[in-house]
């Protein structure tokens, strides 16, 4: 019974250790965005009324296309997990190999 605890308490402290290591990660890249962002902000500012136009024309065009793919990999989960098709797997065989009139290696 001794190992059995002995080896939750371990377990738990690798969990424990694990979490604190992602959570960490999270802070350094959260911390890498927030001066990225402070960095381009401070070009931005820089620029002149029509190349700040350009950019946001470009930030807009790479927000929609990321909406897109969101929306696209929402409809694929979607239909993955749709029994619209299942019917198919019950469907017999039509054609087997012998049907073919040449075959390829």
């Amino acid at each position: 019974m001794k190992q059995k605890v002995f080896f939750d308490k371990k377990r738990k402290m690798k969990n424990k250790s694990y979490l604190c290591g992602v959570i960490n990660q999270k802070k350094e890249a959260n911390m890498e965005r927030e001066a990225l962002l402070e960095k381009m902000i401070g070009r931005i500012e820089q620029l002149p009324t029509n190349r700040i136009q350009e950019l946001n024309d470009f930030v807009e065009f790479i927000s929609r296309r990321n909406d897109d793919i969101l929306i696209t990999k929402g409809l694929q989960r979607i239909s993955n997990s749709s029994k619209t098709f299942d019917f198919l797997d019950n469907d017999p065989e039509l054609y087997t190999i012998n049907d073919l009139k040449v075959k390829f290696a």
